[in-house]
C-alpha cells in the first residue's frame, strides 16, 4: 500500500529540512512524498535539490490550501496525508498508520495522536497533547473548539474524491471545513495510540501565530454563513455549519466585550440569534465542551 505525503511549501527553508528528514527515517515500504513549492525565493530549493526521496513541484499558486488541492491531484498512493514543512512525523508513524488500513481493510481514515511543540534553549516543550481516541475518531466539537489535528489524519483517496478539495476561498480555516464534511460523509475510521504527527508553533506560522483569534474567527463565521446558504438541501450537514455558526457569533461576541467593542458585540449576538434561536440553549453546552476539551489537550 502506498502512502502519498503532500508538503505545501514557500520559502520554509529554516525548517524543512527536518520536514524531509522525518519522512525518509520512516520504515514504511512504499511512500511518495510530493513537495508543492509556490516559488520560494530562500534556500527551500536548494535543500529539497538534495533529498532524491521528494517529488518536487516548483510554481506559483493562490495560497497553502491550492497547493495541497493540485498536490492530491498528482497523489498515486492509496492512502493520502498532509505534512506542513515547518513540522515533523513522529517516528514510527507510517507504518503505524499502514499497518492500521491493513488491519481494518474498511477503513477510510486513520487518526493518530498529535502534538504542538515549540523550541527552547534546552530542546523543545509540549504545548498541546492530543491522544484520546474520541477526539482521533473525529466529533464534531473536535472541528468547532478548534483541535481536530487534520495532519494526525490520513485518508483513503477515494475519500478525498468523494468529498471535495479544499475550499480556497477560506484562507485559514479550509481545514476545518474539510473535516466537516468528512464527518457528514461518515467514513469508517480506525485509530492507533501512538502520536503520529508533531506541529511546531513559531512566530511565522500560519497556524500557531499569536494575536490572530478574532481573525480566524471572523472567517470562520464567514465560511459558517457561506455554508449554511449551501447546504440548504442537506439538512443534518446544514444543522452541523449552524451549530459551528452558533458558537463562532459568540465568540466573536466575548471577544469584542473584551476588547470593549460592545455595540459589536450586540450585533454579533444578533447574527448567532437570527441563524439560530436556541442559541442560548445551545451555547452554554458548547462552553461546557469547549472548557473539558481545553484542559485535556493542555
Amino acid at each position: 500500500m502506498r502512502i502519498t505525503l503532500v508538503t505545501p511549501t514557500l520559502n520554509a527553508g529554516r525548517y524543512l529540512a527536518e520536514a524531509l528528514a522525518s519522512v525518509r527515517s520512516q520504515q514504511w515500504p512504499d511512500v511518495e512524498h510530493i513537495v508543492m513549492d509556490g516559488g520560494s525565493t530562500d534556500d527551500t530549493l536548494e535543500i529539497l535539490g538534495r533529498d532524491s526521496t521528494a517529488r518536487v513541484e516548483s510554481g506559483a499558486d493562490s495560497g497553502l490550501y491550492d497547493a495541497i488541492n493540485r498536490g492530491v491531484g498528482l497523489a498515486s498512493g492509496d492512502v493520502v496525508g498532509f505534512l506542513n514543512a515547518d513540522d515533523v512525523l513522529a517516528p514510527g508513524a507510517l507504518a503505524a498508520v499502514g499497518h492500521a488500513f491493513v488491519a481494518h481493510p474498511g477503513a477510510e481514515m486513520v487518526a493518530g495522536g498529535g502534538e504542538v511543540f515549540r523550541e527552547t534553549a534546552s530542546g523543545s516543550e509540549t504545548l498541546v497533547h492530543v491522544n484520546d481516541n474520541g477526539a482521533k475518531a473525529l466529533r464534531e466539537q473536535d472541528i468547532i473548539h478548534g483541535s481536530p489535528f487534520l495532519n494526525a489524519r490520513f485518508f483513503r483517496r477515494e475519500l478525498l474524491e468523494r468529498v471535495g478539495p479544499f475550499d480556497t476561498r477560506w484562507r485559514r480555516c479550509a481545514d476545518f471545513d474539510l473535516l466537516m464534511r468528512v464527518l457528514h460523509a461518515n467514513p469508517e475510521r480506525a485509530v492507533v495510540d501512538q502520536i503520529v504527527y508533531r506541529s511546531r508553533a513559531h512566530a511565522g506560522s500560519l497556524t500557531f501565530r499569536g494575536g490572530l483569534e478574532v481573525e480566524l474567527t471572523e472567517e470562520q463565521l464567514a465560511l459558517c454563513t457561506a455554508r449554511l446558504d449551501e447546504t440548504r438541501e442537506t439538512p443534518a450537514l446544514h444543522r452541523r455549519y449552524r451549530r459551528w455558526h452558533s458558537w463562532e457569533a459568540t465568540y466573536l461576541a466575548w471577544r469584542q466585550i473584551l476588547a470593549g467593542r460592545y455595540s459589536e458585540a450586540a450585533r454579533s449576538l444578533g447574527n448567532g440569534l437570527a441563524v439560530d434561536p436556541l442559541l442560548p440553549v445551545v451555547v452554554p453546552m458548547q462552553i461546557a465542551q469547549h472548557l473539558r476539551m481545553r484542559a485535556q489537550h493542555r
